[in-house]
């Protein structure tokens, strides 16, 4: 017996809530999986339909935002890395009083350094994403420029059709 698959559409509400959900765990550092186990329960879809979904009809529409979450996510996690890295060190420090204290401030600055070089990538891989949404806005900009020259004669010409049709200029050429 082969088993019949049932087709259950989408609604706009649902596509919307599903976005919104995987944008926000790619900020918290979660992994877009984890957002599809959070999006099912949520929903009230599958993980696979929700995963689904989104790689084949929702993610080329977030793509901007995708990134820019997985940005923040990423840096959000470099953050808390180095306060439990930190929180570790002292932690270790009280359970072995053995270790030599600058040794230790050693290995605190040691983790907090690669934390920020870390950190830093991450601005410039941001200030780039900056420059190009910039030059993004101003080719915009030249395009409306462009537009509002050519609409200034958008009512002569108006007129003009007006005109046109009122002496049946415009009948004669039909």
């Amino acid at each position: 017996m082969v088993k019949k698959r049932s087709i259950v559409i989408w609604s706009e509400h649902e596509d919307t809530q599903l976005a919104t959900i995987i944008i926000n765990n790619l900020q918290s550092g979660k992994t877009q999986l984890q957002a599809f186990q959070t999006a099912s329960q949520q929903i009230g879809r599958t993980t696979s339909a929700c995963g689904f979904r989104w790689n084949n009809n929702l993610r080329k529409k977030y793509e901007d935002s995708i990134e820019e979450a997985k940005i923040s996510g990423k840096a959000l996690k470099g953050v808390l890395s180095v306060k439990e890295s930190l929180t570790n060190t002292s932690d270790n420090n009280k359970a072995s009083d053995v270790q030599d204290p600058i040794t230790s401030i050693i290995n605190s600055v040691d983790v907090v350094r690669d934390k920020l070089i870390g950190m830093s990538k991450y601005i410039l891989e941001l200030e780039s994403q900056l420059s190009r949404k910039d030059k993004e806005i101003s080719d915009l900009r030249k395009e409306v420029s462009e537009i509002n020259y050519y609409s200034e004669d958008l009512p002569l010409l108006k007129l003009l059709f007006k005109k046109a049709h009122e002496i049946g200029f415009l009948d004669k050429i039909s």
